[in-house]
């Protein structure tokens, strides 16, 4: 077991703290390595001064490394918060049970560096102030009573099972009625539940179901479990595993969970046990009411010195407006004020706003067809998710956008893809929807030493403003000796986080392959904010898929046509193997009966006979299996 050094120091909370606290997180988390772990303990009082808070933390390095002495170390932490800091030494029965029951979680955390322990994008954040300034805060913010509520509620339970010495279950299930961004109120309760003393691992990390359960066990994390509920098929998950069962493993850990829902999926929850068990509290987000939206405006208004006209807001359809999109448009009458030089006597008017709010509510030309494509209704959902956070919070919402689509071929992993790319310029997160850059390997390495970084860089350069697709992402990560994708790999990363705003990045290709290029290098997976899995078309929206190609050309079907196809599909998809390919399949399919139609007759109608003379052909029957083709073999005789 490797030799650990323990110290901790103290620094008084000042002004200065306080405003560059951003700052002072980012070179924490830049500071922490796999030899040394800086971590903050909850804020506390100092007695003989009770209006002065003190911020503690815990200072952990090997003590047999050959890297920098520990007068460096205190050197690099007094650039950092700027005062002067002494080191103490922390030995075991010196200290309060509650210091040393940290150590083991920030030894984790050290080897967390050099390991895989986390599975979802992980982001570093020190919460500075106490229990009782967070509950002070809340109370300051406009509306959302119900939340309040909870918060204090929580609250509440932790002082409970701390005067018990227990352990609580603290999981929380946002319903959101109102399109509000979630993450405002995810990170109020992470903050509160750092500041008790609950959540060890200060880092909040966002990953779907999948991500939650391969994550170490071994953790005290917040944890946001970014996942599209489907409660009505319990063997759904990507891995294979029962969706009680995740549950079951999860309740064993230390961590707490938060997930977020819409009221339809919550009422199918809320009926099993499991889930009620998993999940004890359940915080609902609703919309403000109206005068909670006038004072919401007055008091933005009075942050930058505007003038306020209550009474035409009150007489005007602007409260009508959710929460989401009124803060938008908010943010928009400020930002056009500020930039007015000449106006310095604004006065905040009903008439500033759009009060139809077209642009917000109106779909647009992608949305209508994405909705036009055939099945895909978890990926539609996802992408509308994402389409209304950035509508209603705007591009700050989501600084990164980069997406990882995994699935089989042929199953419109490209047409969403560029359909995403207009739909974010249709919002302006990106300044041109058109642009749609498609590569591969082969468009991203070079054959030669050196080359492929420059080439690479290339492709992305092309891609700012707009979306760069990558198929078959996967073969990137090739294992042969000489091989130039990794150095692709490397520069994507580092230009995937330096223009994360300048372009969207989406990787594509099977679901096994891109996780295991991803497990390859933690770098890029956390560069990767959403991951959509495309499954693979049943029997009926294969058909529906035939039908469209065939309208599309003027073709029709007859009620014996329709018949056999459908009794193909479905025996296709009962034969179906790992190279089944979806929509290509069906589009050869259509493509090989209009000539075996075009043989037989010169009108636009496909029969039955028709459809079976194409998987009379030895490569396709193969799709159907033995017994099916011997049948068509004699029937054709």
């Amino acid at each position: 077991m490797e030799k650990m050094e323990y110290h901790y120091f103290t620094i008084p909370r000042s002004p200065r703290i306080q405003r560059e606290w951003d700052s002072i997180t980012n070179r924490v988390a830049d500071l922490n390595s796999s030899y040394k772990y800086l971590y903050m303990d909850k804020p506390f009082y100092d007695l003989k001064a009770p209006n002065k808070v003190l911020l503690r933390f815990l200072f952990l390095t090997k003590a047999d490394r050959k890297s920098t002495p520990i007068e460096e170390d205190i050197s690099e932490l007094r650039d950092i918060f700027g005062c002067k800091i002494e080191l103490l030494p922390i030995k075991q029965r010196a200290v309060s049970k509650e210091i040393w029951d940290v150590l083991p979680i920030a030894k984790n955390l050290m080897s967390a560096y050099s390991g895989d322990y986390i599975r979802g994008n992980a982001e570093f954040r020190l919460i500075s102030e106490t229990s009782k300034e967070q509950l002070n805060r809340m109370g300051k913010i406009t509306g959302f009573s119900f939340f309040k509520e909870a918060f204090r509620r929580i609250n509440s339970l932790s002082d409970r099972m701390m005067e018990l010495s227990k352990s609580g279950n603290y999981n929380v299930v946002l319903v959101n009625d109102c399109g509000a961004n979630e993450f405002m109120f995810s990170d109020m309760l992470y903050a509160l539940l750092v500041s008790k003393g609950i959540i060890k691992d200060q880092r909040i990390v966002r990953g779907d179901l999948d991500d939650a359960v391969r994550t170490s066990a071994n953790t005290s994390l917040f944890y946001f479990i970014m996942e599209n509920w489907n409660f009505g098929d319990r063997e759904g998950f990507r891995w294979g595993m029962p969706q009680e069962e995740s549950f079951r493993l999860l309740s064993r850990r230390k961590n707490v969970y938060i997930t977020t829902m819409d009221r339809v999926q919550y009422e199918k929850a809320k009926e099993l046990d499991y889930f009620k068990a998993f999940f004890p509290h359940t915080i609902e987000i609703k919309d403000l009411e109206r005068e909670e939206k006038v004072e919401l405006l007055k008091c933005a208004a009075k942050e930058y010195g505007f003038a306020f006209d209550a009474k035409s807001f009150r007489n005007s359809d602007i409260l009508k407006l959710p929460y989401p999109t009124l803060q938008t448009q908010l943010y928009s009458v400020i930002q056009n004020q500020l930039a007015d030089a000449d106006n310095t006597e604004f006065v905040m008017h009903a008439s500033d706003f759009d009060p139809l709010s077209k642009k917000h509510e109106k779909n647009s030309s992608a949305l209508e067809e994405l909705d036009a494509l055939i099945g895909l209704d978890s990926v539609k959902k996802c992408v509308r998710e994402i389409v209304a956070l950035l509508k209603n919070r705007g591009r700050s919402a989501l600084p990164c956008l980069h997406m990882e689509f995994r699935g089989n071929p042929g199953t419109g992993k490209t047409t969403v893809a560029r359909l995403i790319g207009k739909l974010f310029g249709e919002i302006g997160v990106i300044k041109d929807g058109e642009k749609f850059i498609e590569t591969d390997r082969d468009g991203l390495v070079s054959q030669y030493l050196g080359g492929t970084a420059a080439k690479t860089a290339s492709v992305v350069k092309d891609a700012i403003g707009g979306v760069l697709f990558i198929d078959e992402a996967y073969a990137l990560a090739s294992n042969a000796a000489y091989d130039y994708g990794h150095e692709a790999i490397n520069t994507l990363v580092k230009r995937l986080e330096d223009s994360r705003r300048d372009f969207v990045c989406i990787m594509a290709g099977y679901t096994n392959e891109m996780n295991q290029m991803l497990s390859s290098n933690p770098g890029l997976r956390d560069r990767i904010q959403f991951y959509i899995d495309f499954p693979d078309y049943s029997a009926k929206e294969l058909v529906q898929i035939y039908c469209k190609y065939a309208e599309s050309e003027d073709y029709q079907l007859s009620v014996k046509a329709k018949e056999e196809l459908r009794q193909t599909a479905e025996q296709i998809i009962r034969n179906k193997d790992e190279n089944f390919s979806n929509a290509r399949l069906i589009r050869k399919v259509f493509e090989r009966t209009r000539m075996k139609q075009a043989m037989r007759t010169n009108d636009n109608m496909i029969s039955a006979e028709d459809i079976q003379a194409v998987f009379a052909e030895s490569d396709m029957s193969a799709l159907l299996g033995t017994a099916r083709v011997q049948r068509r073999i004699g029937f054709a005789g």
